[in-house]
Parts: structure tokens; sequence; C-alpha cells
């Protein structure tokens, strides 16, 4: 009996004892499991800050997770962020987190369309900003009768939808998002302009409004397509336009709805925080201010880099060139409180038989920022993505306020490019400010025979009460060394155009007859009113024409 015990006893123990080469796998298996469940804890965070809070985390709050470098840290940033949101911390539940995943699972069920709910734009705006108050839902587009704030008449409209939120935080009240979806697939896009939904636009004279079946507009004068082209607020009340289809107001929503993209050049970033300047690549910046409202202003950061400081690269075809400059902006308060940051990417390409010809210009890109007035500082990196040379600058941004009842204006631009646009792209785009494109000039340079264009808004001119309309009369002066050289009274206001909210002052100077020289344009504007004026100021130089 004894042996027999002796014997189980034996075996139980050589079973748990592990034969050669056991121990090693046992090892790795537990090392594999170690490390499927740090990668699974890596996913974890990246998802929940790439995916989940994407919408919602701040850029200070994001700059400080991606600082931490242990999982327990992260966790009670995690904890601690939802904390910050609980509407009552006094009971067990998170109203907001319960609610916030609530839309997440609800948007990736519903607008789900070869890409998750939660990445398109329906979704991000059911993220932000919850269920909106009223939907109004064409899924099958089809046949439409436009509101008179959209011109009135008949058309055929892609599927779309019209989101309204009676009130949205730092928005405003009544707001209509307008959603489309033009390839048909179930992906409906945020529109800036209401026309994107019209599937007859571009067909001949179908689908026309009220205005152009009396035959007194085009088509490209569509009163939603193109608010100034009515000269007057009378035209417009009369067409039924709306303060909220306006250019501005439109540019000042569709802004206030984006969230800024993640930044992509940490190398660019990191030159920044270590305060490393190169001038490698040259390159010129300007800044202007342009006011959406009392406590809004556009400010589009305009940079100009000469092509021959640019490296180009031939495909593998040789029929093309390319090059890519990476751009990277950070702008601070003057305390050093992060505001905004942003990346960017300017790509050339062309034939390669144009190269000679086209690196031998200057290549020009802009960024549009909406600010509260005050001043800030902006710290600009570029760099040249085959040669890696790199250039920076760091310059002043001073914005003022529009003091209400008081006559100001916006920055005076003077432009290489100045016209209408007859179609507004789908998306903002840059140099586009309502409804013209500006190019400024950024080094404000002219080659002689050049045109100069000159683009400036006026605020708060006051309103005749019979005519509903303002009267601006403008004069230009072009001075050199303090003397006039030429002027120009525009008696007729054609260089005035009435945007109800603000007048735009356009004009095109010819620069042929000015020898070359430093010169300044000044503009004097008179409200006459209110019997009020003021007046702006811009240098700008001509240089002498190339050799013949």
């Amino acid at each position: 009996m004894k042996a027999r015990i002796a014997h189980w006893v034996s075996i139980f123990f050589l079973a748990g004892t592990l034969l050669p080469g056991q121990a090693e796998r046992r090892e790795d298996r537990a090392r594999g499991q170690k490390k499927a469940v740090q990668e699974e804890a890596v996913d974890y965070y990246q998802r929940w800050l790439e995916e989940d809070v994407r919408y919602i985390i701040s850029d200070e709050e994001e700059k400080v997770f991606r600082a931490l470098t242990t999982p327990e840290e992260k966790d009670q940033f995690i904890e601690q962020f939802w904390y910050r949101r609980d509407p009552d911390p006094r009971t067990a539940a998170n109203e907001f987190k319960e609610e916030f995943y609530r839309r997440i699972a609800y948007v990736n069920e519903k607008f789900g369309s070869g890409i998750p709910g939660w990445k398109t734009d329906r979704g991000r705006t059911y993220i932000m900003f919850g269920p909106p108050d009223i939907i109004e839902d064409h899924p099958s587009g089809g046949w439409y009768y436009r509101p008179m704030h959209e011109g009135g008449g008949a058309t055929s409209t892609y599927p779309f939808q019209i989101w309204t939120y009676n009130w949205i935080e730092g928005v405003g009240d009544q707001i209509e998002i307008e959603f489309v979806d033009p390839s048909w697939s179930g992906e409906y896009r945020m529109a800036l302009e209401a026309w994107e939904k019209d599937a007859l636009l571009h067909v001949g004279f179908m689908g026309p409004t009220d205005a152009e079946l009396e035959g007194t507009l085009s088509k490209l004068d569509r009163p939603y397509f193109s608010p100034g082209n009515y000269r007057n607020t009378r035209m417009q009340r009369k067409l039924g336009l709306r303060l909220q289809d306006r250019p501005f107001e439109r540019m000042m929503r569709f802004y206030q709805l984006q969230k800024p993209e993640p930044i992509r050049f940490d190398d660019l970033k990191q030159l920044v925080e270590t305060q490393i300047f190169y001038e490698q690549l040259p390159f010129r910046l300007s800044y202007e201010h342009i006011a959406i409202d009392s406590r809004q202003i556009l400010v589009p950061i305009t940079l100009e880099i000469d092509n021959p400081n640019l490296s180009f690269n031939t495909d593998a075809s040789g029929e093309s060139v390319s090059s890519q400059v990476n751009i990277y902006g950070l702008l601070q308060s003057l305390s050093g409180r992060v505001v905004k940051e942003f990346d960017d990417t300017l790509l050339l390409r062309f034939p390669a038989a144009e190269l000679e010809q086209r690196s031998q210009r200057k290549s020009t890109y802009q960024k549009m920022l909406l600010l509260a007035p005050g001043r800030y500082k902006l710290t600009l990196v570029i760099k040249d993505d085959h040669s890696q040379t790199v250039g920076t600058r760091q310059v002043g941004l001073t914005l003022p306020g529009v003091e209400e009842g008081k006559l100001a204006t916006s920055s005076v631009i003077l432009a290489r490019a100045l016209q209408f646009v007859e179609e507004v792209p789908e998306q903002l785009t840059p140099f586009l400010l309502g409804d013209f494109k500006v190019v400024p000039n950024v080094s404000r340079t002219f080659n002689a025979g050049d045109d100069m264009g000159v683009y400036l808004q006026v605020y708060n001119a006051r309103m005749d009460q019979t005519s509903q309309s303002a009267d601006l009369e403008v004069e230009y002066r072009i001075l050199r060394e303090g003397r006039v050289v030429t002027s120009y009274l525009d008696p007729k206001r054609n260089s005035v155009l009435d945007y109800g909210d603000r007048l735009l002052v356009l004009q095109a100077f010819r620069l042929r007859d000015l020898e070359p020289g430093q010169y300044q344009l000044e503009i004097e504007l008179r409200d006459t009113i209110a019997d009020t004026a003021i007046s702006r100021h811009v240098d700008f130089s001509v240089l002498p024409p190339p050799p013949s």
C-alpha cells in the first residue's frame, strides 16, 4: 500500500515538474500575454484621445494627456476629464459621459457610410451639439420648391437635410445647418451655400428661381448665390434675404461649427517649443483683419515664398515636377497661453516643361483664423520637405475691435489678384472673402505696368431711413514723399458695394504711369449721412521694368 501511494505521489510531482523547454515556452507565452495587454492599453488610450473625445477635448487637455507616460497617470486623467464635465458630481452617474457615449453609439448606427458615423459631418455635429430641435429631411432629393430666401422657384435636388438648433452656445440662436449628399452614397456633407443641393444648377436654364423666370436675373445672380450683387438692403429685403444668408454670416457660422484637425508636423512644433529659429528658407508674412461682428475677427494669414528658394523633384515618368512645403503655426496670447495651432502643406505640381518658367515665380499660402479682438504673438515655421531647409518668423498681431455706432474699417488689402467669384466653392477656401477672391501682395511691391487691387470693408456707416441704404464718398490719393501724385474721387460710388451690415470698397489702379520708387495710398472715406470721415494709409513700392 505504501509503495502504491509513493508511486502516485511520484507521478503527481512529475506531472507538476516542467520538462526541458516547457519553462521557456511558458515564459514566452507570459511575455506575449503581457505585451498584448500593454499594446491593448496603448490602443485604448490612443482610441480614447483620437476617436472618443476628439471633438470635445481642449487643446490644453490634449497637450497634458500626450505628456503623460504611465497608464496610472492616464487613467487618473481620464477620470478627472469626465469628473470636470459631470453636471452633478453628487450622484453616482455621470450624465454628461453617459449622454456623450450614447451620441457616439447613435451616430455610428445612423450615419455610417463607408466611414464610421462619428467621422461624418452629421456625426460630428450630433456629438458636439446633440440632436437638433428640427430636422427637415429630403432623403430622396427630387422636386423642391425653394423658400424666398433661396430665390423661390422649383428645382430638383440631391438628398439633403436641414438641421435647426434653437440655440448653440458660442454660435447663436436659430442656427440652420444644411447637409447634402451629392454622391447619393449616404455621406451627407455640411454645406456652406444653399445652392449645393441644387442638382440642376449647371444644367442650362432648368430649375430657375422666380427672378430668373421674370428675366431680371441670370442663374449666376441668385440672391443666395451672391448677395453682394444687390447694392442696397431694400433690394435684399424684397428678395427675402435673411441676415444669416449674408456671405460673412455664413463664413462665421461655418468656422464656429468646425474643429481643427490634429497637428501632424511635430518636428516643426518642437522648433517653436525649443525657441530655435532658422532663416535657411526665407519667406514673407502678412496678416489682415476683417470684422465678422463686434466680438470676432477673421484674420487671413498669408505667406509668400520665392520659388527659386524651393527644391523640385521630378517624378518617375519625367513628365511632372513637384515641391512640398510643410507649415506649422502657433498663436499665443501675450501671457503665453496657446490660443490656436495649425499645420498644413503647400504643394506645387506642374509639367516638367514649365519648370524653368515657374521656378522664377512666387508661391502663396493663406490660413484663415477666427479670433477675438486683442493682441497676439504668431510663430510660423516652414520646411522644404525635400531639401529639409527651414524658415521661421515671429510677429505680433494687433486686432482692433469695432466700436458700435462708430465708423470703422478692416485692413486695407493691396491685392495682386482681385476678382468676383461666380461659383462659390463648397468649402471655405483660402483667399475667399465673401464672394470675392482676394490674393494679397504680401511684400506690397509691384512691377511697373501691374494693376494694384484695393480691398477694404467699412462698418457702421449710417443708413438713410427712406432709401434704406448708406452713402459713402470715397477719394483715393497716391502720394510720393508726401506730395500727391494722382487722386481720384468716386462721385458715383462705383467702387462701393452695399452688403447691409458692411460696405465693400473695391478699386484697381494701373501703375504703368508711376515711376519706380516708394509710394503711399491714402483712402479718405466720408459718411455723408452721418457727416463723419476716416482715412486709411498703406505703403507700396513700384519696381523698375525688367530689361528687354
